[in-house]
């Protein structure tokens, strides 16, 4: 079992919060894509990646991580996304979990799509 302290300073290293152990990479890249796969544990990235990835610096709630995403429709142009992965390097890296939806979209360019997605680090 993981208490309480252990499972904050989990997600502290997971989002370089207050730099523990100096950690230089964080998870912080958020891609889009428009694949639509069951999630599984081994995969490693996403199935179909659509426009660039976003930077968004996550809050922490205890042991709750808290990441605000904005998308804007230009960035994805006519396309439908139906899945979100969180990364650690803006292109490559690890990726840290990855969910899929039914599919949003297309967006046009003057509009934003907001995700509230919390990651609890059990």
């Amino acid at each position: 079992m993981i208490v309480d302290t252990g499972r904050r300073r989990l997600a502290e290293m997971i989002t370089a919060i207050n730099s523990v152990n100096n950690q230089t990479n964080s998870f912080k890249w958020i891609r889009v894509g428009d694949g639509g796969s069951a999630t599984s544990m081994n995969e490693t990235s996403l199935n179909s990646q659509v426009g660039d990835a976003i930077s968004v610096t996550p809050s922490l709630a205890g042991h709750t991580l808290l990441y605000e995403i904005e998308i804007d429709g230009s960035t994805i142009s006519a396309n439908q996304i139906s899945e979100l992965g969180i990364f650690d390097a803006e292109e490559g890296g690890v990726m840290l979990c990855r969910v899929n939806f039914n599919p949003i979209g297309p967006l046009t360019s003057g509009e934003t799509l907001t995700f509230h997605f919390r990651l609890e680090i059990e």
